[in-house]
């Protein structure tokens, strides 16, 4: 057949009738019917190869390209230049292997979107980018719900969660004494606490509250600003050692300091206190602040913190992935999937709500469970930081997380996962260090609470070690007056941590107060599984 008459061919070939329009469809809400817009049609050009002729497919596109499709070569190009590049984004993200693949961006202040500048320079405004929604994935392991079989790869079974009532009444001062000296803690243990205590104190601003970024040497980064956090950290660790703004040597401190969040708590319930968009820490911080004022609420019995601890604990509970269960940085919806570091903060919070005598619904914890369920590793023994994330991807300090909410959510002590996942972190390789690149008091922290809870020689041995490596690298000299304090802390960079750790980014304060807490762990829970 010649172009002419393959052409003519095309131009011959019946119209079809055009079908009836369809119904408008309805909304999923079931409301009023959604309008459509109508694309406006465009000519296509057909390429019609007949039976029983001899061209090929490749002689039929030279052909149309010489007669009337000088466009096609274009097209191709256009289409091969695009499957280019999303091979090379595809083999750039299998190049990240176990970093954590998610998109940094930066942030603004209500203020400057308003102005349209930021610290004097024209803004751009970035783009809102809606996430992607993924469905949490498994790593191919069973889905069954059954537990009583510990060879079969299973979800983290039925939800029932601890006993919580009495875990905090081991802040006495005898208890206290009585537990240090039950797991190996003495003297020098509780003189580093009080002395740190003593640092935070001082470094305690006018108006009640603490800052990660300035106001003393080696402060964190400017980016990782939150004053909720550095305040409700600080709060935690004058609780732990049972002082209030009731009772005890620092209840000015405590009491400045519970008045500092509840000031700048929103309508909502959130206690973060600055206003940009997208900010890492506000989760976190919200989420410590939380436990702040539900624990000194639980000890106090002040009905003042009541209000304030139970907003802070509905403004979690609307803020929780409403089908996988999980936290992230911001409120979560349907298309958002949270994270595990967030999500132990989170879960930490509501647990503290229920010592206080708080209502938490039993769903927030069973969808809480769920998204355990898509982050765990082998069987549950191990997590990993996103659903999403490789195989591969869990650590000491992601598996104690985990390890740590299956406890609160009603694992038993001799759990089969838990055992196998106690086996892991507490391997030498993870045992506290105070050196370049291996202290991790993130880490420590959340291990530390898994050991304590199951007690025994794993957790003794644990301690032990902890507090060597601890307790001698508090700064013992050196001045203690404005902002060249440092006597009674601990220094974030010197050894620089491990890069997990984020101890240079977010400074001496919160190095110093995750070093408190951990050496108060002894009595700052009772163990859930011992009486």
């Amino acid at each position: 057949m010649s172009d002419a008459e393959r052409r003519e061919s095309v131009q011959k070939k019946p119209q079809r009738k055009p079908k009836p329009a369809s119904p408008a469809r309805k909304s999923s809400s079931g409301g009023r019917p959604r309008k459509t817009r109508r694309r406006k049609s465009k000519p296509i050009v057909a390429i019609q190869v007949g039976p029983g002729h001899d061209e090929t497919l490749a002689d039929v596109l030279k052909g149309e390209a010489r007669t009337g499709l000088p466009g096609l070569g274009v097209s191709i190009l256009v289409h091969v230049a695009i499957l280019g590049v999303m091979a090379l984004i595809v083999v750039g993200s299998q190049n990240l292997g176990n970093q954590d693949p998610t998109m940094e961006f930066g942030w603004i202040s209500a203020a400057a979107a308003t102005s349209g500048e930021q610290d004097g320079k024209p803004l751009d405004i970035p783009v809102n980018i809606t996430p992607i929604k993924t469905v949490p994935n498994n790593n191919g392991e069973n889905t069954t719900t059954k537990t009583d079989d510990p060879s079969t790869p299973t979800r983290g079974g039925a939800v029932k969660p601890v006993d919580v009532k009495n875990i905090l009444n081991g802040r006495g001062r005898s208890e206290r004494s009585k537990m240090l000296e039950t797991y190996g803690g003495g003297k020098d243990t509780e003189r580093a606490v009080n002395t740190g205590l003593m640092w935070l104190k001082r470094r305690q601003r006018a108006a009640g509250n603490w800052s990660l970024h300035e106001g003393y040497p080696n402060a964190g980064y400017s980016t990782l600003r939150t004053d909720t956090g550095a305040t409700a950290l600080a709060l935690m660790a004058f609780l732990g050692t049972g002082h209030t703004h009731t009772f005890g040597e620092h209840q000015d401190t405590v009491g400045s300091g519970l008045k500092w969040l509840i000031g700048v708590q929103k309508t909502d319930g959130n206690f973060h206190d600055h206003v940009e968009l997208g900010r890492q820490t506000a989760f976190y911080a919200h989420s410590q602040a939380t436990i702040a004022l539900c624990e000194a609420f639980a000890m106090t019995g002040d009905e003042n913190l009541r209000k304030p601890a139970a907003a802070g604990v509905a403004f979690l509970i609307d803020s929780q992935q409403p089908i996988f269960g999980g936290w992230k940085y911001v409120p979560q919806d349907d298309k958002t999937i949270g994270d595990l570091s967030v999500t132990g903060w989170a879960l930490m919070a509501l647990h503290t709500a229920r010592v206080a005598g708080l209502d938490v619904p039993t769903e927030a914890f069973e969808l809480s469970a769920s998204f355990l369920d898509t982050v765990q590793e082998q069987n549950g023994s191990r997590y990993k930081y996103e659903p999403n994330d490789p195989p591969g991807g869990s650590t000491a300090a992601r598996t104690a997380m985990g390890l740590l909410c299956r406890q609160f959510l009603g694992w038993p002590d001799d759990h089969p996962p838990l055992r196998q996942g106690i086996g892991f972190i507490t391997q030498s390789k993870f045992r506290p260090e105070w050196k370049e690149g291996r202290r991790n008091v993130y880490e420590w922290y959340y291990v530390g609470h898994v050991l304590h809870n199951v007690g025994g020689e794993d957790w003794k041995n644990w301690y032990q070690a902890a507090q060597e490596a601890i307790v001698p690298r508090q700064i013992r000299k050196g001045s203690n007056k404005g902002t060249n304090d440092v006597r009674g802390s601990w220094h974030p960079t010197e050894p620089k941590g491990s890069p997990h750790e984020y101890g240079d980014q977010a400074g001496r304060l919160y190095i110093t107060a995750m070093s408190i807490l951990i050496l108060e762990l002894p009595y700052r829970h009772l163990p859930i599984y011992e009486e």
